[in-house]
């Protein structure tokens, strides 16, 4: 199949290299008027790269209709209350029961037919990576978006990172097991782990890491912090987290690192700006972060590495919670009044194309990126002269617009990473990708469930959330307080909510 894959995308490559700007010269140029998010380095979509490549390749004009962020969410609700719809939407930021809600009212296309007669490489990204497309397929069986997705191992599991340095400072070893994380990080806490000539002012760990390293090692695959999230069992049920057994074990460790001061005290009441600070003055030994080198200093960002695959007396594999690497929320979707459905989708399909990827991604060759040596597949980014800001205003407020679908592949021209990506590449190759694995998937639910859920999800997620909390900081009992935590969750109905996502799972895996 792969070899398939690569062989139709070659050859349609080759087609468009031949003919696709001088079938851009003859068609008609339309117009299209677009809307969504747009991020705080673009003023206007029109006047970015990406918009004269589809008016060159398409014989599409864009026409920005776009909001910024903050505007946005409210913007939207209104436009679809008017009616005066655009044709296409973009960086939309909608979960899939939104997306699933407003195409079944009709406002928007349904993609099947255009995916079905031309989705060429749309077709081509689902059979690579099928949770493409069970993620856009609403319960109705209709596909009215598309998303973003990607192979690239660093954004398919959370970035945790633990300082290598400090623990070679206090004379021990990567931790394989939550034990030896006991014995590391009381080492952090205890001696002068940063080797500034102070002994207390190491904080071993802040922020939620610890959660999803601790719950990982349990044996329970996740992403995230949240008890309130699900995974599939030994038994294959699909199971709140916050209802096994092992969570209790999970409270148990986690106020022990509380109550010793191995977790930041502000842990559960820091902004996100005290947080980075303490990572920037090289304070913190393990947090979650995209990259150290992001407030970390020269001289620390690259002590760090990758912080994952333990292993415990419960759970004898080791497990890094991750994802398809497919995003859950709509990148792009087609009005259903759109004038030229046609037209938009073959740009939108293109996008998929390693071709497309690398345009919406950052730009045309020698516009946004150059070949440093193809051969090596070795590339570098294109900066204006005198550009003082950073590589990232580039790209998202001039070279293209972000949140477009897109797929980058192991194929992709380049995947192969540059500059302080490399380091990350190496750091996920090495100690992530070979315990990937699969977290509960973000599932969409149709209308009556969403329906019959909807007095009781956010207050049994709020629940958890706070109960977590006040076991962890000691303000109640696990022990004593454990069958109540249970007791109340059913109470809440949490056993009918947790059917209504099994069944949706069900659905999700066409079981």
């Amino acid at each position: 199949m792969k070899k398939t894959m690569c062989l139709l995308i070659a050859m349609m490559l080759a087609i468009t290299a031949l003919t696709g700007m001088a079938v851009a010269e003859e068609r008609e140029i339309i117009e299209i008027t677009v809307t969504g998010s747009r991020n705080a380095y673009c003023d206007n979509w029109e006047d970015t790269e990406f918009a004269k490549s589809v008016l060159e390749r398409f014989g599409i004009k864009l026409i920005d209709q776009s909001f910024s962020s903050e505007e946005w969410t409210v913007q939207y609700g209104l436009l679809f209350a008017s009616g005066e719809l655009p044709d296409l939407f973009v960086n939309t930021g909608w979960n899939m029961n939104t997306v699933s809600d407003y195409g079944s009212q009709g406002f928007l296309l349904s993609l099947n037919d255009l995916i079905e007669t031309s989705g060429v490489y749309c077709k081509a990204v689902f059979d690579a990576n099928p949770d493409m497309q069970r993620i856009v397929t609403s319960p109705d069986g209709n596909i009215y978006c598309l998303v973003n997705g990607s192979a690239i191992p660093a954004n398919m599991a959370n970035r945790n990172w633990i300082n290598e340095k400090w623990i070679e400072n206090v004379g021990m070893t990567y931790p394989e097991t939550l034990e030896d994380l006991y014995a590391v990080l009381c080492a952090f806490r205890d001696q002068d782990a940063n080797g500034n000539g102070d002994p207390s002012d190491e904080i071993p760990a802040s922020g939620t890491i610890l959660h999803e390293i601790v719950l990982n090692a349990l044996g329970i695959p996740t992403k995230s912090s949240s008890g309130a999230g699900f995974y599939v069992n030994a038994e294959d049920e699909v199971t709140m987290i916050a209802t096994d057994a092992l969570y209790k074990v999970f409270l148990t460790y986690m106020h022990q690192y509380y109550e010793e001061g191995l977790l930041d005290s502000a842990t559960f009441v820091q902004s996100g700006s005290e947080f980075n600070a303490k990572i920037g003055e090289g304070r913190v030994g393990a947090y979650t972060l995209a990259a150290p080198w992001l407030y970390e200093s020269e001289e620390t960002a690259w002590d760090y590495r990758y912080f994952g695959g333990l292993t415990s007396e419960y759970n004898s594999n080791k497990i890094v919670g991750a994802s398809s690497g497919v995003d859950s929320w709509a990148a792009v979707a087609i009005s259903a009044s759109c004038a030229y459905p046609e037209r938009v989708f073959e740009m939108l399909d293109w996008l998929y194309s390693d071709e497309g990827s690398t345009v919406g991604f950052i730009g045309e060759e020698n516009v946004g990126w150059k070949w440093v040596n193809e051969a090596e597949g070795d590339w570098a980014r294109v900066l204006p002269e005198g550009w003082t800001d950073s590589d990232e205003a580039y790209r998202g407020g001039t070279l293209t617009i972000l949140g477009l679908n897109l797929y980058r592949s192991e194929e992709w021209k380049l995947f192969k990473p540059t500059g302080n990506n490399v380091w990350l590449y190496d750091q996920y190759t090495d100690y992530a990708v070979p315990y990937f694995t699969s977290a509960f998937p973000s599932v969409v639910l149709t209308e009556e469930e969403l329906d019959s859920i909807s007095g009781i999800a956010t207050d049994i997620e709020s629940y958890v959330t706070d109960a977590t909390t006040r076991f962890i900081v000691g303000e109640e009992d696990i022990e004593s307080g454990w069958d109540t935590f249970q007791n109340t969750l059913r109470s809440m109905g949490v056993e009918d909510y947790t059917a209504v996502y099994a069944e949706a799972y069900a659905r999700f895996m066409g079981k």
